[in-house]
């Protein structure tokens, strides 16, 4: 089954047909260009070479090329800036654009790089800028049976507390880091820098029994971050932003570009700390956008697939999730498809503001009992959801395909639900709230809210909840989906949107996009 979800108007006031445009999110100002440089001369690296030695010597322009199928263990450093880029490179692998898998690694005997102890294999900081690491497999070893854990394989940025301190200029490109059944790992990636990229690489098997584990996580970098066409598999989260204190006072992720990727997680990682497969806790101009994002149980966390709010373990009134835009993305098999918090559970962050969710697919939300496609909580400063297709599992037969609750503090800025298909609404209806639903949910949660151009099923209560210009069918057979969840030509919802198209997602526009984001898994994997 698959699910798609969007928004991008609002209206002032009551809820009426028509909606009025609000303010939308800022996107990246930044989008980096990764391009691979060229290289003024080729060093070779041979096997049994002392690398951090070639990373010390090296020139600006240079390109150290590893030996194929070769080890270098170590806990390698990279402290300096020149020029041009400085490159590490294996000989062989996927062409530029094309994502490694570990089965395209294995075959173009991907040099090895090995942390023998719980310090990252590659750590970057004090103003290092402008490496890249290409065409390599990054991973640790436990160094014994009672040291048998990594923090980090990949650490960007360590402790820099001033702009020009924190590195810069680092692209990772098509590697495949990962832990390994012996080796508890905490982080494949810490992005804590300016200028950061990873392109075309798988990161798997990070995963740690009672320790939260991330995929890629940065908290205090400034950005810009790119993060495009990866595979990332990992116990707890695969991309989190935001969360621990912020290094400097008004630093946090900012033009983020996630685009592209396929988010999963294994069920072999059941009992890891499970919690979603994207985050955000504290960062600005976050866009989420092309991207598979699949199964979420319940376990550390109620099952969410993205986890969006303010929050931060310390109590910092400046921290602030702001400008984040959601589209494009297709999510199934999770117990919740999106959750907003405008200040999490410690209730001291500033309300996270400027959210836009559009053009989404969401089918089979509702495993494990959760049972909701979306959970809005506090004062957000402005959401908006237009041309979603969210779609969730019939039992147990109460729960809500919206669930909006205001929660403490002053009520919602502005929300608005434009254009899309959200069922079967079963015994709560549509949306609830408050202990209340539909139009007096929206009420009681927004100063000012929409809903118009909805399309809506097996609601209790019904289109009589709701304001007019939105459309209600009896049961989810009645819609008349096609079985890529668009709308066939009979479904009584055709074109009843507000902008005279189809409510709900444009499948045959989202199906092109998402064309390659989903690399076949493979048996090495698997952790």
């Amino acid at each position: 089954m698959r699910f798609l979800f969007g928004i991008t108007a609002a209206i002032s006031g009551s809820a009426h047909a028509v909606a009025a445009q609000g303010a939308k999110p800022e996107l990246p100002r930044v989008y980096l260009e990764t391009k691979y440089p060229t290289a003024s001369r080729k060093v070779p690296v041979r096997a049994g070479s002392n690398l951090q030695a070639a990373l010390n010597a090296a020139r600006s322009g240079d390109e150290l090329v590893l030996a194929a199928g070769a080890s270098y263990v170590g806990n390698f450093r990279w402290t300096r800036c020149l020029p041009g880029y400085v490159t590490v490179t294996g000989p062989d692998g996927p062409a530029e654009g094309v994502r490694v898998t570990p089965t395209t690694a294995a075959a173009s005997r991907y040099p090895r790089l090995i942390s023998p102890t719980i310090e990252p294999v590659i750590l970057a900081r004090s103003g290092a800028c402008r490496l890249r690491l290409s065409r390599l497999e990054i991973t640790a070893t436990a160094q014994s049976a009672t040291a048998n854990h990594n923090e980090g394989l990949v650490r960007l940025g360590d402790g820099d507390n001033t702009l020009e301190s924190q590195p810069s200029e680092i692209t990772l490109d098509r590697v495949w880091i990962h832990g390994s059944p012996t080796t508890s790992t905490k982080n494949g990636a810490v992005f804590n820098g300016r200028s950061l990229a990873l392109i075309d690489s798988w990161i798997d098997q990070v995963r740690w029994k009672g320790i939260e584990s991330h995929c890629v996580v940065a908290w205090t970098g400034a950005g810009p971050m790119k993060l495009v066409n990866n595979h990332f598999d990992c116990a707890s989260i695969g991309v989190l932003l935001g969360g621990a204190a912020r290094g400097m006072p008004d630093v946090a992720p900012s033009d983020v570009e996630v685009r592209g990727n396929h988010f999963v997680k294994d069920t072999a990682y059941k009992g890891y700390v499970a919690k979603n497969l994207f985050e955000v806790k504290d960062a600005r101009r976050v866009l989420l956008e092309g991207n598979v994002i699949e199964h979420s149980w319940f376990e550390a966390q109620s099952a969410m697939a993205i986890n969006l709010q303010s929050l931060t373990d310390e109590k910092n009134s400046a921290v602030q999730a702001t400008d984040i835009t959601v589209r494009w993305n297709r999510v199934t098999q999770a117990g919740q498809c999106i959750t907003m918090s405008a200040r999490g559970y410690n209730g001291v962050a500033s309300p996270m503001a400027k959210v836009q969710i559009e053009q989404n697919l969401c089918t089979e939300i509702g495993i494990d009992s959760i049972n909701r496609v979306l959970l809005l909580t506090a004062d957000l400063q402005g959401v908006e959801l237009r041309h979603n297709t969210f779609i969730r599992l019939t039992t147990p037969r109460k729960g809500s395909v919206t669930y909006v609750q205001k929660g403490s503090g002053p009520p919602a800025s502005r929300v608005d639900f434009v254009d899309n298909l959200l069922g079967p609404g079963l015994d709560y209806g549509c949306v609830f709230g408050e202990g209340k639903s539909g139009s007096d949910a929206l009420a009681k949660y927004a100063k000012q809210w929409s809903f118009v151009g909805n399309g809506c099923w097996d609601s209790h209560p019904g289109a009589a909840a709701y304001p007019a210009g939105n459309s209600f069918v009896a049961t989810q057979a009645d819609v008349k989906f096609n079985a890529d969840w668009s709308l066939s030509s009979q479904s009584p919802f055709k074109g009843k949107a507000s902008d005279g198209k189809d409510p709900g997602v444009d499948v045959a526009e989202l199906q092109r996009r998402l064309a390659g984001v989903v690399v076949a898994p493979t048996p090495a994997s698997k952790p």
